[in-house]
């Protein structure tokens, strides 16, 4: 393997491209859910801040945006509501629009 970095070799050959999944905002995201439906049946205050999303800063244009894929797959178009999240993420692809 070593030798594969010395003689600029990739280490891997395939003709696929892997999509990021970032599956522990996603869990975290059913977890908080699921955590504040069982406080609802126990009648117990939920004091969490229900805005405290994992949510990822960058600088676009000059301009600050926040993003976040929990985000996007809940508001994904309505023709895309069916879709699973594995599909979602497999499938879609983000770009941006032109002014």
């Amino acid at each position: 393997l070593a030798s594969l970095y010395l003689l600029n070799n990739p280490d891997h050959y395939t003709d696929h491209t892997f999509q990021h999944f970032p599956w522990y905002i996603f869990v975290s995201w059913v977890q908080r859910d699921i955590d504040s439906l069982v406080a609802d049946d126990k009648d117990i205050a939920n004091e969490e801040d229900d805005n405290d999303d994992c949510m990822q800063i960058k600088k676009i244009h000059g301009k600050y945006v926040a993003l976040s894929p929990v985000v996007n797959y809940i508001h994904r178009p309505k023709e895309y509501e069916s879709m699973c999240v594995y599909d979602w993420v497999r499938l879609s692809h983000k770009e941006t629009l032109a002014k």
